[in-house]
């Protein structure tokens, strides 16, 4: 619980307004002067480099998942946040992704759980259900909207209930979300995952790339 109560108090903190500061990147080279490289070496400058992924993976106890990379993370057990501070509007935040975890056998027993495992797909209802009344994760209770909700399995290992959403954060700007609750079976796992962003098409792709890298571990 201390450690949920932790990632409410940091996502408080970065939506209703932070800052930032950030170093300079190191040079490899102090002194400005090129690096010569002779012999039979390859001349690394004709070389077209990949770009970096917008993409990162969290491993998180049991399962891992993807965020965006340009995110900053804050990570206890049980517990991911990222945030995304927009660099044109300092202490705006852009985007963020909230995943609360824990094992079901554990949390309600494993009498229980194994009623989970008999209807997996009607866990996760039940739980999104309940999660509109007192959400833990601090955010859809508090939406102003809340659409329909809509139940699907995912690569046959998981399942998951979603609703799209839209709350206030930052000087009561809008930001649209999907909370979608998660069931792994053969991992007794519960994930409450919070997206939302203000860019419609933003958390579009937050949320399909998570769904798509969803992976039991």
């Amino acid at each position: 619980m201390k450690a949920i109560h932790l990632a409410l108090l940091i996502i408080a903190f970065c939506l209703f307004g932070c800052t930032e500061n950030r170093g300079q990147d190191g040079n490899a080279s102090d002194n400005g002067t090129d690096i010569n490289v002779t012999g039979n070496a390859t001349n690394l400058t004709n070389q077209t480099l990949p770009p970096p992924s917008e993409w990162a993976r969290f491993n998180a106890t049991g399962f891992s998942f993807e965020y965006p990379a340009n995110m900053k993370v804050e990570a206890q057990p049980g517990v991911f946040t990222g945030i995304h501070e927009l660099q044109e509007q300092p202490g705006q935040t852009g985007e963020a992704m909230v995943v609360l975890y824990f094992n079901t056998s554990a949390v309600y027993g494993p009498n229980r759980d194994k009623e989970f495992r008999a209807e997996p797909s009607r866990a996760t209802s039940d739980f999104l259900v309940m999660d509109r009344i007192n959400d833990s994760a601090g955010i859809l209770s508090s939406a102003y909207y809340v659409g329909e909700m809509r139940t699907f399995a995912i690569l046959e290992n998981a399942f998951a209930a979603e609703v799209p959403f839209k709350t206030k954060f930052n000087a009561n700007k809008t930001y649209q979300g999907y909370a979608i609750d998660l069931y792994i079976p053969e991992r007794s796992i519960h994930a409450k995952v919070r997206i939302f962003a203000l860019d419609q098409v933003r958390v579009d792709a937050m949320k399909q790339q998570f769904l798509l890298s969803l992976r039991p571990e």
